[in-house]
């Protein structure tokens, strides 16, 4: 679910009336960061900001739209440019972005912005960083940084092409994040503010934007009876992951933890994982992890809004077992379910869960990438 969007009154008067080029490497329901961007493209133009997105084409729907009223859906369609590239196979709603042009491509489609906002920079953000760089009066620009792309690299990539793309990709990042018009850098926790120094990123222009939750969607009171029966029906504990069925979010390390706890407590349990891939492959993948306990694990696909606060609700536990979260709002949403949280202590989560207080940290074992 995307962060709380605070209400129209708060908006700050600087950007009334501005336009912003606003670029994602995802929109639609995709993940996290594209969700947090669909609620802040929202906002933007609930305020009267006259807003251009871009973003990469959807392989799996249509461009989506921020609001319902058929109204403010037709202005989206009609400012966001769909950029082609070549889909991950790993993950096809991720894609990566064929060479482009700013100033002939997007400008004459939109217009010249007075402010630029980058979101989780990678193929599109990167590009348009090495084009600010050349412009002779580039407009102010905020970047936030949402996804860590060398954690990923480290997963995806096999030795010892993985220790040549993270030390790449933090050369890469180090030069475009000292371009001169970017005004701030926005990060989610500690561990990429620690990442960042290590590129050389210039510290003074950098500052800490947390999340927030509807904790009136996300709350214990949607706790369901019929919902645990059906999930459950000899009572069992309900164990809940929360993620897109992807390699970095850590299921390996999940499937060999559910099945030692299965081996030596004998506990009978349900471990309920919600979320998808558009790659039937990779999802495939994943699931096998878990052929050897099949009767104890449910795959539900991907939820949203009111089914997905429902599940969280009516579940025991939370365990987030990846160390590639830069926030992890997942753990957000299932504490304000009311749930207690197992989490690995790297990235977002480390900064969310206060061990043994509000929560438990697995601790990460040196050089574990995955």
């Amino acid at each position: 679910m995307p962060p709380f969007i605070p209400p129209s009154e708060n908006f700050p008067s600087i950007l009334k009336g501005k336009r912003i080029l606003l670029t994602t490497e995802s929109l639609g329901p995709v993940n996290g960061v594209s969700r947090t961007t669909g609620k802040l493209i929202e906002y933007l133009r609930r305020n009267g900001v006259e807003l251009a997105v871009v973003a990469p084409q959807f392989t799996s729907s249509p461009p989506p739209t921020a609001s319902s009223s058929p109204s403010s859906q037709q202005d989206m369609i009609d400012t966001t440019i769909r950029l082609p590239g070549y889909p991950l196979p790993y993950n096809p709603d991720l894609t990566l972005v064929y060479p482009y042009n700013l100033t002939t491509t997007i400008y004459p489609q939109t217009f010249t912005p007075d402010l630029i906002y980058i979101a989780s920079p990678a193929s599109l953000g990167f590009q348009l960083l090495l084009q600010l760089r050349q412009l002779h009066s580039p407009p102010p620009t905020l970047l936030n940084y949402q996804t860590d792309l060398s954690s990923y690299s480290s997963i995806i990539f096999p030795k010892p092409l993985s220790t040549f793309a993270v030390w790449l990709l933090s050369l890469v990042e180090g030069y475009l994040f000292r371009t001169p018009c970017i005004h701030t850098i926005f990060y989610p926790c500690s561990d990429v503010l620690t990442y960042l120094k290590s590129t050389n990123t210039p510290m003074h222009k950098t500052h800490r934007l947390g999340r927030g939750v509807d904790t009136s969607l996300f709350n214990p009171s949607r706790r369901s009876q019929s919902l645990r029966d059906t999930l459950a029906p000899n009572g069992e504990p309900i164990l809940l992951t929360v993620c897109r069925i992807a390699p970095e979010k850590g299921f390996e390390f999940l499937a060999e933890a559910v099945t030692h706890l299965l081996s030596s407590t004998k506990i009978p349990f349900k471990l309920v994982i919600v979320g998808g891939n558009a790659n039937p492959a990779v999802t495939s993948r994943i699931q096998s992890l878990f052929h050897h306990i099949s009767s104890h694990v449910i795959f539900l696909g991907f939820k949203t809004g009111e089914e997905l606060a429902n599940i969280y609700a009516s579940a025991d536990i939370f365990l987030h077992c990846s160390i590639t979260e830069t926030f992890g709002l997942v753990v957000l949403e299932a504490m304000a379910s009311g749930l207690p949280v197992i989490a690995r202590d790297q990235g977002g989560p480390s900064d969310i869960v206060r061990n043994q207080e509000t929560g438990y940290l697995v601790p990460v074992a040196e050089g574990e990438v995955g």
